[in-house]
């Protein structure tokens, strides 16, 4: 009897413990996206439609940076480095960091009360930044916002009305549609009063900020955190004139060239899977397939290092970009990790100094083909070693401007984790007199990953991010030209 009583004890003690478990983990919140509420906004008295509300937390509501961008018809620009959008006008533009309080006015900084958020593709700001006196006189209109029954009205200065057309009365979703919104702003050159506020919303917990790797010009992508095509990418020193003087006569172009490295090859078989897939027959066929995409583009011409199982030094293969006065030098790899739970995609640009432990433990896998060189002459070598330096800091930017607008590509495209931009010590982008990049495509070393690779849809959807970030990159170059 003794021993059935201990039995019961034990028994109820054991299911109080359970259910406390489990009422605990109910009580964890998921993670689910920011819900919204539609907002009633006007501008000069006329409804605008489409503006919402986004809830960040249950007593905080921001507004989306691309949709107020709208509703004012400003541009936006995405600074990959710096982790930065720029919202400009003609008259002057603001400058908003992920993450951060800060807000620059032109020259002038100021810090909000509540910190941006870089969310799933877009940068989220709390109304407040619309009431302050410096973006009244950057907007040229007055702001009154109440949070308590979600309504903005927006009142333009009446002797600039002639210059707005019947785009102010359309639709968000209207205005999704025409790509001029995207390069061209609205001048309003009288002064505004200062914009008001009819209520305080709450502080919200700062506990999402990214931070910046310090000295080091890198892009941090999160998962899904990667801005899309809403906003103009461009490179934290360039100076973008809004409205460009475009020339309504054709001018001969000269083709693009890139030249196009499958990693490894021949005896360098690379990562080997888990099922025995090779890394180097995986670079070959994404390297085949993205010079079909690009040969059916008349802007580019493709070379590559090699075009079957052929072992090719790591230094001869920056050398024959230099041989073609390259414009551009791709090198594709797959990536590898002792632990089968690594997975994403990464891109990389030179540097002496890997942006972390991981970087440099990928470079030393790629550079383990020095290995099947033999050993170079010492005082060739140093020599060498001073020269790479100089073409490293020349083209780093650019290499890392490239990097930035491949790796969202690869996000949308890929649908696996992205690690993001990064730096390291290839030795196979070392002397090459362009910009240069090496692309980790996916983990070979993870069991996933490997079978997706196997997959000529992945690896033709590898192909096409490489592609359309190229593209980008070229489209803000020409924009950027056509400026000046």
């Amino acid at each position: 009897m003794k021993k059935l009583n201990i039995l019961l004890i034990t028994l109820f003690m054991l299911f109080v413990s359970l259910y406390s478990y489990a009422a605990k983990k109910q009580a964890v919140p998921s993670k689910k996206a920011i819900t919204s509420q539609a907002i009633n906004a006007t501008v000069d008295g006329k409804s605008f439609r489409g503006l919402r509300a986004y809830k960040i937390s249950p007593k905080t509501i921001y507004f989306s940076v691309r949709e107020v961008a709208k509703l004012y018809h400003v541009a936006l620009e995405w600074k990959p480095v710096r982790s930065q959008v720029t919202m400009s006008l003609s008259n002057g533009k603001i400058d908003i960091k992920a993450n951060s309080a800060e807000v620059v006015f032109g020259k002038k900084s100021k810090k909000m009360s509540f910190p941006s958020k870089l969310i799933k593709g877009d940068i989220y700001v709390s109304p407040e930044i619309l009431t302050f006196e410096e973006f009244a006189e950057f907007a040229q209109a007055d702001a009154i916002w109440n949070p308590a029954t979600l309504t903005l009205n927006l009142k333009r200065k009446a002797d600039t009305s002639s210059q707005r057309d019947s785009t102010q009365q359309t639709t968000l979703e209207e205005l999704a549609q025409n790509d001029d919104l995207k390069q061209i702003g609205l001048a309003y050159p009288a002064k505004s009063g200062q914009a008001q506020i009819s209520e305080v919303v709450s502080m919200i917990e700062n506990n999402e900020n990214n931070e910046d790797l310090k000295n080091s010009p890198i892009t941090q992508f999160e998962s899904e955190d990667i801005i899309d095509d809403s906003y103009k990418m461009v490179d934290d020193t360039a100076t973008t004139t809004l409205i460009p003087q475009v020339s309504k006569k054709k001018h001969y172009k000269p083709k693009k060239i890139i030249v196009l490295d499958a990693g490894h090859g021949g005896k360098d078989s690379g990562v080997v899977g888990p099922k025995g897939t090779k890394e180097k027959d995986m670079n070959l066929d994404i390297t085949l397939k993205l010079k079909s995409i690009f040969d059916k583009d008349d802007d580019y011409e493709i070379v590559l290092t090699r075009k079957d199982d052929t072992f090719i030094p790591l230094a001869q293969r920056p050398n024959i970009a230099n041989e073609h006065n390259a414009d551009l030098f791709i090198s594709v790899h797959c990536n590898g990790n002792p632990s089968r739970n690594v997975s994403g995609f990464e891109i990389y640009f030179l540097s002496e100094h890997a942006t972390d432990s991981e970087a440099a433990a990928t470079a030393n896998l790629e550079n383990f083909a020095l290995e099947l060189e033999g050993k170079p002459n010492k005082k060739h070598s140093l020599l060498q070693n001073m020269l790479w330096s100089m073409v490293t800091t020349e083209h780093m930017n650019e290499s890392a401007e490239l990097s930035g607008f491949i790796a969202p590509e690869a996000a949308s495209r890929l649908k696996i984790h992205n690690r993001g931009v990064k730096q390291a010590n290839f030795c196979v982008l070392r002397g090459a007199q362009m910009p240069a990049v090496l692309v980790e495509s996916a983990f070979l070393s993870n069991y996933s990953e490997e079978a997706k690779l196997c997959s000529k849809k992945f690896r033709l959807a590898v192909s096409n991010a490489i592609y359309q970030g190229v593209k980008k990159y070229y489209a803000r170059k020409a924009k950027e030209q056509s400026d000046k």
